[in-house]
């Protein structure tokens, strides 16, 4: 029973149903196939697309880090720099410092040889003035040993 029934359903196809059946596999065919080769194409042009996304990103990269040794160099640099002229600075403080004391000791050199000078003129003078008070003291012991001896 079940054969003559798929005989049956099979006898009412007719070769016109068969060939609107074939034809609608075929442009179902042509449409799985048009669609798979945009979805390649457009997958292809993705990958493509994310390739130079990537490439590019990669060139960022790069040039954030040439950037960044640039940036550390430079503030290496400005380091190196700042402590060269707090260097210099300290240096010429240093020069200035020791000009300074030169000068003071050259001058106190000329005060203590003027100041030596100065007392040596007055112990030449003191001197002086004691020989003239001596003499005039040997002078009054000899005027006072005369009026001793004419008062005896």
């Amino acid at each position: 029973a079940d054969l003559k029934q798929f005989q049956s359903s099979v006898s009412s196809f007719n070769s016109h149903d068969f060939s609107q059946i074939a034809a609608r596999i075929e442009e179902n065919h042509i449409k799985i196939n048009s669609l798979t080769r945009e979805e390649k194409n457009r997958s292809s042009s993705n990958a493509d697309a994310i390739e130079r996304l990537q490439q590019s990103v990669d060139r960022l990269s790069a040039d954030v880090r040439t950037l960044q040794n640039a940036q550390r160099s430079q503030s290496e640099l400005q380091i190196i720099t700042f402590d060269e002229k707090v260097r210099q600075i300290v240096d010429m403080q240093k020069k200035r410092q020791e000009a300074i004391e030169e000068q003071m000791e050259k001058r106190f050199q000329e005060l203590r040889k003027h100041t030596e000078l100065n007392l040596l003129a007055a112990i030449r003078d003191l001197s002086e003035e004691n020989v003239r008070v001596n003499a005039n003291l040997v002078e009054l012991h000899g005027l006072l040993d005369e009026n001793l001896a004419h008062q005896r």
